[in-house]
C-alpha cells in the first residue's frame, strides 16, 4: 500500500489509501470509488481488466471536500510514480477524478465517470425526503444510527438497476460509514458542482480523452440530465438497463470500455 508522505500534505482528515500502486506507473487503472463505498465496489470489475491494466484502489478520507480530496490523491499517486492513469470514477469519485484532472493533469492520461452527476439538481436521492432528514442536526445522526441493516439494504435499492439484488457489499461499506462522513461527502460534492457544473468542467480538460456511462435505469442520478456534449474529446455512452452501479451491475462492460479506450 502507497500512502501519502514526506511532503507537506493537503489538509485533509484522513489519508489517501492506494492499494496495488506499486510498479503501476503509466499503466494504472486508477478506481475511484463513490458515497458511502470503498474499493471494495469494484470488486467484479477487477478480475475482467486488461492484462496491462495494473488496478489501483483508491480509499479517501471520509467527508472532505471534493478538491481537497483530489489534492490529496495526487499527493499519493507522487508517491507511488504514477503518471498519465486511466482514473475511473463511480458517482460521486466521477467528481475527485474531475478535480484531479483539473489540479493535475499529468496525472491524468484518461477519464472514464461512471453515473456521475452533472449538477447537484440531477442527485435524485439527495433531493430525497429521506437524505434530507439525515441532514438535520441532531435528528440526521439519531436516524442513521437506528437504522437496521434491513433498512440500509432499502435504501440502497437505488444503487442498482429496479430487480437488481442489492449486493451485501455495498450494505457492509454504507454500515461502516459514519453519519458525519456520509453528509460531510454529499454536501462536500453539492458544494462542488454548483460552483461550476461538470459539463462545464470537463470543457477545460482537453485533450485529455473522456468517457461520460450514464446507465438508463439509474436511480440516483437523473439519466436526463446529461446532455450530449459537443467537446472535444468527451464521449457520452448510455447503456440500457443499467443502473446506478455499472462496475458492479455490467462490469463486462466496463471492462471492454477500459480495453478499447487504447485505441481512442
Amino acid at each position: 500500500m502507497a500512502h501519502s508522505r514526506g511532503r507537506s500534505r493537503p489538509d485533509v482528515d484522513g489519508l489517501v489509501e492506494l492499494r496495488g500502486a506499486e510498479g503501476a506507473g503509466e499503466g494504472a487503472v486508477v478506481l475511484v470509488h463513490g458515497l458511502g463505498a470503498t474499493g471494495r465496489s469494484f470488486g467484479r470489475l477487477l478480475p475482467l481488466l486488461p492484462d496491462d491494466a495494473v488496478p489501483v484502489l483508491v480509499e479517501l478520507p471520509r467527508g472532505a471536500a471534493v478538491p481537497d480530496e483530489a489534492a490529496a490523491l495526487a499527493h499519493a499517486l507522487d508517491d507511488a510514480g504514477v503518471r498519465a492513469a486511466t482514473v475511473v470514477g463511480h458517482s460521486r469519485g466521477g467528481a475527485v477524478a474531475v478535480a484531479l484532472a483539473e489540479a493535475r493533469p499529468d496525472l491524468v492520461g484518461r477519464l472514464v465517470l461512471l453515473d456521475t452527476p452533472p449538477t447537484p439538481a440531477s442527485r435524485l436521492t439527495a433531493r430525497s425526503p429521506r437524505e434530507r432528514l439525515l441532514a438535520v442536526p441532531g435528528l440526521g445522526r439519531v436516524l442513521w444510527s437506528l437504522a437496521p441493516r434491513a433498512a440500509l439494504r432499502r435504501g440502497l435499492g437505488t444503487a442498482v438497476a429496479r430487480g437488481t439484488e442489492v449486493p451485501d457489499v455495498l450494505v457492509d461499506d454504507l454500515a461502516a460509514t459514519s453519519h458525519r462522513a456520509f453528509v460531510g461527502a454529499s454536501a462536500s460534492l453539492d458544494d462542488y458542482l454548483a460552483a461550476r457544473d461538470l459539463p462545464a468542467r470537463l470543457a477545460t480538460l482537453a485533450p485529455v480523452p473522456v468517457d461520460v456511462v450514464v446507465g438508463t435505469d439509474d436511480q440516483r442520478v437523473d439519466p436526463s440530465s446529461w446532455r450530449e456534449p459537443e467537446l472535444p474529446g468527451v464521449r457520452l455512452l448510455r447503456w440500457e438497463g443499467v443502473g446506478h452501479s455499472p462496475a458492479w451491475e455490467a462490469p463486462q462492460q466496463v471492462a471492454r470500455l477500459l480495453a478499447d479506450g487504447a485505441a481512442r
